[in-house]
């Protein structure tokens, strides 16, 4: 949906959702944000994690305040460094965020640019495999020089 910066407080209509690409804001505090667990009544919007995405980051969304918030702490814990750039999670890195977002269809999302893994619970071992696939590999704007790595598998396979 590619990758356009956007002056805040643009409106942005996104295609899909959630969003895992698009156009989003490039203003220090509102995108990229930092990287961290975001509590059920703190404001996250798209505009803002979206640019966290292009710079390779992963996004978790849930939905309601009654998601787990232990599980998703401990998730957050769990985040490894970086695939491809090492970055460290949280502090300056562009991830990992955790944030409410209601107008999903599920539960839970993770993100990384252009792609989304729907959840109907918070699943560790699948977002860690999805980010260590996908993650720093499909995002337009690099943090960092990558190595040669394996190609990215399709989103769906030809039949």
């Amino acid at each position: 949906m590619g990758n356009t910066h956007v002056a805040v407080g643009t409106i942005v209509k996104y295609t899909y959702c959630p969003p895992a690409s698009g156009r989003h804001y490039n203003a220090s505090g509102q995108g990229p944000i930092p990287a961290r667990p975001y509590g059920p009544t703190d404001a996250v919007i798209p505009e803002g994690w979206v640019h966290n995405l292009e710079h390779g980051g992963l996004v978790i969304l849930y939905r309601g305040a009654e998601a787990d918030q232990t599980a998703l702490r401990a998730l957050y814990d769990a985040v490894p460094v970086s695939p491809v750039c090492g970055f460290e999670p949280g502090g300056n890195a562009p991830g990992p965020v955790i944030a409410r977002f209601d107008d999903m269809a599920w539960p839970y999302a993770a993100l990384v640019w252009d792609r989304v893994l729907p959840m109907e619970s918070v699943d560790t071992a699948a977002i860690l495999d999805f980010y260590a696939r996908y993650g720093e590999r499909t995002n337009p704007e690099k943090l960092c020089q990558a190595s040669p790595s394996p190609s990215v598998e399709p989103s769906a396979s030809p039949s």
